[in-house]
């Protein structure tokens, strides 16, 4: 590959460079990419990533601790091997640095989840994963264990959908994440689609519902379509803005009708005749050198960002702004 395009930020510094590294794999290539912000807000936060990349200030990496649908994945891994003792298997499982700090507890709670003691109300279709010797103290593999461990590994969710059908006439609504399912009950009321709907049955497939005016519902939930900003990345972002207004703060027009000149003339500091101010180069040497910004997006953050200062409305780490408008209904 020789460059990759981005649409819109990659949400983080890690995520950014994982994808640019995607091109330039060859001996001697330097991997390219190429971001296309979309919005005000986008280009902000595109240059904090750019700029992070290029000094390799990646966000701090978490251990996750005692992930327990890993540990699930690893007992029967290791069940389809070799037969292996309780004790010997927990003292295995807490040498790893993750699982230094498993309480007994909760594995043994996954060792009888996976044996098959699931609560009745879960699913009649679950299965035993392990087969355990409860008088020995031993798990071993079942028929299906060594096909289970090579063909279900990995942590994405296998995550799936519910028909929302009408109790009567079957006529489909929407559909309904599993989840939500899950902690559903015949008789709850939820909302969706601006009207109230009262659960009649739940099936493998279906949520058969009908219409409940007037009823208090739970509200239902669902799963953002982008990844959610990471609080390191926020903070970053916060403390950018703030330096940006303490920039643009201090240029003036004259500096703003030269932006695109300076922009464009090369690395701050070449053909400085006409003096530029202090403030205009700091300004252009953040973005363009630091941020690898190129003149329409230095232009376009620099205008955005100094209209919302003349407005006022420009937040930062240290400045909360609150907006109120009136729409359609007051």
């Amino acid at each position: 590959m020789d460059a990759v395009v981005q649409l819109q930020s990659p949400r983080s510094v890690a995520s950014g460079l994982q994808r640019v590294g995607r091109s330039g794999h060859l001996v001697g290539q330097t991997s390219w990419g190429r971001i296309f912000p979309t919005h005000a807000e986008d280009f902000v936060e595109a240059a904090v990533i750019t700029r992070d990349m290029l000094s390799g200030d990646i966000e701090a990496t978490t251990v996750p601790e005692s992930a327990l649908d890993v540990l699930a994945q690893q007992i029967v891994a290791m069940a389809a091997v070799e037969p292996w003792d309780l004790d010997d298997l927990y003292s295995v499982v807490r040498g790893a640095y993750p699982y230094r700090s498993l309480p007994r507890s909760a594995f043994d709670a996954v060792i009888a989840m996976l044996a098959g003691r699931y609560p009745a109300a879960l699913s009649r279709h679950l299965k035993p994963r392990i087969d355990l010797d409860r008088g020995a103290h031993r798990i071993a593999a079942l028929p299906s264990s060594r096909l289970l461990a090579t063909r279900a590994g990995g942590t994405i969710p296998d995550r799936g959908l519910f028909a929302m059908v009408t109790a009567d006439s079957r006529k489909r609504i929407g559909e309904l994440d599993e989840e939500f399912v899950f902690e559903t009950r015949r008789g709850d009321t939820f909302v969706l689609g601006a009207q109230v709907w009262r659960v009649r049955e739940i099936t493998e497939s279906q949520v058969r519902v009908e219409p409940a005016p007037g009823e208090l519902p739970r509200m239902p939930f669902w799963r953002a379509e982008a990844p959610a900003r990471g609080s390191e990345l926020g903070k970053r972002i916060g403390a950018f803005r703030r330096d940006l207004a303490g920039l643009l703060a201090a240029l003036d027009d004259r500096d703003l009708q030269r932006i695109a000149l300076l922009v464009d003339e090369g690395p701050t500091g070449e053909r400085d005749a006409d003096e530029p101010s202090p403030a205009l180069r700091e300004v252009v040497a953040l973005l363009r050198d630091r941020c690898a910004f190129d003149a329409r997006s230095v232009r376009a953050l620099v205008e955005s960002a100094r209209s919302e200062l003349l407005r006022d409305t420009f937040a930062h780490d240290r400045r909360i702004v609150v907006e109120s408008y009136e729409d359609g209904l007051g």
